[in-house]
């Protein structure tokens, strides 16, 4: 089990993974991503920069995560407080709905943490959709801290706001 880059021929597999992960949040009323993102385009342009990642159990890919520097629109007015730091993003985290509850975010999240430390990082920040429950309980369980919201506007109504969250390695 570990995170491999993902490449062009992994494109119909992620999209798959992401599509069925969209439908049944949608299916909870969780309505944190739609046609807008993430889409086809952000991950050919995402294999393209070698920034997303898959993780499978064995042969069954189980998730899959992007990993990059970029903070999103709004992010510089959150106070963070590991400013000093050089912090890794966490986009788009997923985990089949089909493979959800058997504990593969925790060891997804660590694997992109470990990859973090590998490369030069020592902090982690993402954003999460506060309605997302058990995305949320799992971050704030493995030490990130919350601190401040992002709006985005191309987001469903009331359903716009995002938390902020770092940790420090």
């Amino acid at each position: 089990m570990g995170l491999r880059k993902a490449t062009s021929q992994d494109l119909e597999q992620i999209e798959h993974l992401y599509r069925s992960c969209i439908n049944a949040l949608n299916e909870r009323g969780i309505f944190q991503w739609n046609e807008a993102y993430p889409n086809r385009q952000t991950f050919v342009d995402s294999i393209g920069r070698e920034e997303t990642f898959l993780f499978h159990d064995e042969e069954t890919l189980v998730g899959a995560v992007m990993l990059n520097t970029v903070q999103a629109d709004g992010w510089e007015a959150i106070p963070w407080l590991f400013t000093e730091e050089k912090p890794l993003v966490i986009h788009g985290l997923v985990v089949s709905p089909l493979t959800q509850g058997r504990g593969y975010g925790k060891i997804l999240l660590a694997q992109c943490e470990d990859y973090a430390r590998k490369n030069g990082f020592t902090a982690m920040r993402l954003d999460a959709f506060p309605e997302n429950r058990a995305a949320v309980g799992l971050y704030e369980k493995k030490g990130y801290v919350m601190r401040g919201a992002v709006h985005f506007g191309y987001k469903p109504e009331g359903h716009r706001e995002y938390h902020c969250y770092e940790k420090r390695l």
